[in-house]
């Protein structure tokens, strides 16, 4: 393996030290470079995988009706936002979100809208 390299100086202080630093040419990555650190739990399922899951879940939910669904990954969970549109109560759709591998915590960011049109307003 052939490896250019060269010998750079660096001058601190207005020159008054000088340094000599080997540097490989053919090197895409400096030795003195900072290194990124992603968080496991974000490299155990292929991207958007558990986002699709929890959207997939919900979305197949008889009783839930979703004007909008969008789903973020954050640590140890989902954000769900969008709008769910109901003529009941609210249902959990936390639990349900948990119940896909790789969710503990479900951030519920859902607006509920009713599905019923409001009463007139009498004048």
């Amino acid at each position: 393996m052939n490896v250019r390299a060269r010998r750079v100086g660096i001058s601190r202080g207005g020159g008054q030290q000088a340094a000599m630093l080997t540097v490989a040419l053919d090197d895409p990555v400096p030795a003195d470079s900072a290194v990124a650190v992603v968080e496991p739990d974000f490299c155990r399922a292929p991207p958007h995988q558990v986002e699709s899951e929890v959207r997939r879940t919900l979305l197949a939910e008889p009783e839930l009706s979703f004007a909008s669904l969008v789903v973020r990954r954050v640590p140890d969970g989902v954000c769900l936002e969008g709008v769910l549109e109901t003529d009941a109560g609210a249902p959990d759709v936390c639990r349900l979100a948990q119940q896909v591998l790789g969710v503990e915590r479900v951030i519920n960011h859902l607006l509920i809208r009713s599905r019923r049109p409001l009463p007139r307003k009498r004048r």
